[in-house]
């Protein structure tokens, strides 16, 4: 029992795998979550690969994948909590289920090395009601990160007036340490769009001169500031 002798992949190794893949493709277009959509995307895509060749390898992989996804919802999740509020809610419960997937994808890694699923073991889960549950702590944890994400920028963000201090300009966002992290402006002067500016140099001190669309924006994060 809880074995898998034969070596095929479970279903839910492969819809893991999409799943990860896809989470992390929509993670990149979210500022700040970059680094983890790479690694989420990457991760998923070799884990559809490997589904095909070796399918333990694969399970092991997304076993990776996930727990990195857990480690980000934990991280977002104490990051919410720090706002005060009803957050402090959300970000403890997106904490737990950080914890949970942590702890699905550490049984999946153990599971491909043992042939053993421990959790199936302890707890008398039916495979179906473990797939889900794996499947489901996942997605929770990446719609969690992108949108307590999300919520903490617009939570933090600082209001820009022009210089006569009579009209909004624009917004700045900061990041988890509180340095500007990118500032987003209305239309201005010869520029007759919304646009966005990124914060590079040491200490993220200094602000581009280029306006960027939002596209831009996120390939500039990409690249790592």
């Amino acid at each position: 029992m809880y074995a898998n002798p034969s070596g095929h992949a479970p279903w839910w190794s492969w819809a893991l795998s999409g799943l990860q893949l896809v989470a992390g493709v929509a993670l990149c277009f979210v500022p700040g979550m970059q680094g983890l959509g790479v690694s989420l995307a990457i991760g998923g895509a070799t884990g559809l690969i490997m589904n095909v060749l070796e399918p333990q390898l694969a399970q092991a992989i997304g076993g990776v994948g996930s727990m990195a996804n857990g480690y980000g919802a934990i991280s977002t999740g104490i990051s919410l909590m720090s706002l005060g509020g009803w957050v402090v809610v959300a970000g403890l419960c997106l904490t737990v289920i950080g914890f949970g997937t942590m702890a699905f994808g550490a049984n999946e890694v153990i599971d491909a090395m043992t042939d053993t699923n421990y959790i199936q073991k302890w707890t008398g889960m039916s495979d179906s009601a473990y797939a889900w549950s794996y499947l489901g702590l996942n997605f929770a944890s990446s719609i969690g990160q992108a949108a307590g994400n999300v919520y903490r920028l617009h939570a933090t963000r600082e209001i820009r007036f022009n210089h006569s201090g009579t009209e909004i300009r624009g917004y700045r966002y900061r990041d988890r340490k509180g340095n500007p992290f990118f500032d987003f402006d209305y239309p201005h002067k010869d520029i007759p769009y919304n646009h966005w500016h990124g914060w590079d140099g040491p200490r993220l001190t200094n602000r581009t001169g280029d306006h960027w669309s939002y596209l831009r924006l996120i390939l500039w994060m990409l690249g790592g500031m």
